[in-house]
């Protein structure tokens, strides 16, 4: 178990590290996040090409 624990923070060693309740190394990732106004704009622009593809949908049943 040892040997497992200490080859995960082997491989998550690229990142940043603090120590821990115990006093154990621990490794962190930046994961990076959008911000308030970039999920808004993806909110917009998800719901815009949602809306083309419905309306392309409805005229191709119509068609039919």
């Amino acid at each position: 178990m040892r040997y497992l624990l200490a080859l995960f923070l082997l491989i998550i060693s690229s990142a940043g590290a603090y120590a821990g309740a115990d006093g154990m190394l621990i490794h962190t990732a930046q994961v990076p996040t959008l911000g308030e106004w970039g999920m808004i704009a993806t909110v917009v622009a998800l719901g815009i090409i949602g809306f083309f593809a419905l309306r392309k949908r409805l005229q191709q049943a119509k068609q039919q």
